[in-house]
Formats: C-alpha cells, sequence, structure tokens
C-alpha cells in the first residue's frame, strides 16, 4: 500500500534500523509506534 513499515539508515558506519505499527484505517495513515527490531524496544509512540 506504500506505508513505510521498516527502515534502515546508515551514517557514518552507524547503522539504525526501525520497525512502525501503523493505522491505516483513516482517511490518511498513522504512525503509532517505532519499535528497534534489535532491542524490541519501544523508541517512539
Amino acid at each position: 500500500m506504500g506505508n513505510r513499515v521498516w527502515k534502515k539508515s546508515v551514517v557514518n558506519s552507524n547503522t539504525t534500523k526501525r520497525k512502525y505499527i501503523i493505522d491505516i484505517s483513516g482517511n490518511l495513515p498513522t504512525i503509532l509506534c517505532e519499535i528497534d527490531p534489535d532491542t524490541s524496544s519501544l523508541k517512539r509512540s
């Protein structure tokens, strides 16, 4: 559906990975939370 559900970025040899939980029930998709997949910790909600 074109919504971002996963992201990997590399800056100066530092890799950051994130998974997103997205609510697609409304008119516009909304990110509900951002999760670090390596530690399973909640980064943002």
